[in-house]
């Protein structure tokens, strides 16, 4: 059965976020796709970890106020912080800068032999799209205590005003049980 989706929304201009419970593994994955081409990013977070996210989320964000203060190293990343995710796992909340480009990434890395490696799970937002990434992603936790079996997608797409075409169609997609899930690309 594929994943039903918990939370479903349009991110500023830059495209839409959604939020899947994978009961298989017991985690939460948080999808960010770009409208402008396409692209998604996938962050899959243990569950049983939700403490140490939202931890993380409610440090990092006050950082998000005030960009001129963040520091930034040689390679344009400031670190704003990490969470535990298990003994060789981790969450990094950091700011990427190229140019005069900022973006926010929510990225897992894992300790190997040789020290901490960046995964391929990781949810990007232009930097000023920060403060809403951290409360969808707030959302999609508090959506799993309301309702473990993600019953609320239609709920969760009316409160952010979706027409009712609109409508019609996300929960058309987010009831199909025989397409897959979205991939990323």
């Amino acid at each position: 059965m594929a994943p039903r989706v918990l939370v479903r929304a349009t991110v500023g201009d830059h495209g839409e976020f959604r939020a899947y419970r994978l009961v298989e593994r017991d985690e939460l994955l948080l999808e960010v796709l770009r409208e402008a081409d396409g692209r998604a990013w996938q962050l899959r977070v243990p569950i049983a970890e939700r403490a140490f996210v939202i931890r993380l989320i409610d440090e990092i964000e006050p950082r998000l106020a005030n960009p001129k203060l963040l520091a930034f190293d040689a390679d344009g990343t400031a670190m704003l912080g990490q969470a535990p995710l298990g003994p060789h796992d981790q969450l990094a909340a950091v700011v990427l800068a190229e140019g005069d480009e900022r973006v926010l990434a929510l990225w897992r890395r894992e300790r190997l032999r040789s020290g901490w490696s960046w995964t391929i799970d990781v949810a990007i937002v232009p930097f000023d799209l920060g403060h809403e990434l951290c409360s969808l992603v707030r959302q999609s936790f508090a959506t799993l205590d309301e309702d473990p079996e993600g019953n609320l997608a239609d709920n969760r797409m009316l409160q952010r005003g979706m027409d009712d075409t609109a409508l019609q169609h996300a929960v058309a997609d987010s009831r199909e049980g025989d397409q897959p899930w979205p991939e990323s690309t």
